[in-house]
This record gives C-alpha cells, sequence and structure tokens, in this order.
C-alpha cells in the first residue's frame, strides 16, 4: 500500500531539512500576494490558508506514522515541520 503515491519515506533534498517543504513556499505565496495587493480579503484569505495549513498537519502527522511507522517517527526526531531550524 502508498500513501499518497509513496512507496517509501523521501528523507533527502529539500526532504533533509524540513518535513513539509511546500508548505513554506505556499505561505510565501500568500505573504507576496499580501503584500502586493494590500487588500483586507486578500489577508482573509491568507489566515484561512495558514489555518487549513495548521489543521492539516497534524492530520498528515498521524497517517504518516500509521503507513511508515517508527521509521517516520526518527525523520520528524531530526527534521521541522515547516522552517527549518526553528518550526
Amino acid at each position: 500500500m502508498t500513501f499518497y503515491g509513496l512507496s517509501r519515506l523521501l528523507i533527502s533534498g529539500e526532504y533533509a531539512l524540513v518535513r513539509r517543504p511546500l508548505y513554506p513556499c505556499g505561505l510565501k505565496i500568500m505573504l507576496g500576494t499580501n503584500l502586493y495587493f494590500q487588500s483586507s480579503w486578500v489577508w482573509l484569505g491568507a489566515v484561512v490558508g495558514l489555518a487549513a495549513v495548521l489543521i492539516r498537519i497534524p492530520i498528515e502527522k498521524k497517517r504518516l506514522v500509521e503507513h511508515f511507522g517508527e521509521a517516520y517517527s526518527e525523520y520528524q526526531q531530526r527534521t521541522h515541520t515547516i522552517v527549518p531550524w526553528i518550526w
């Protein structure tokens, strides 16, 4: 069985720094959009997007631990969730 098409745990490249490399990219895009348009509606969208990410992370974590077991737990201890060296 695969998890989102993964048959093995990826731990090299950008995954050696963070477990979810697409999330910081998306957050940077939202921030840039907000700074460019300077609209309260865009900021509201960013807050909703951030909330969705923060809700999704524990759900993904649970499913990955179930799928990869101890290997993912060890990987979690070596890497950060979204921001390298911080979080």
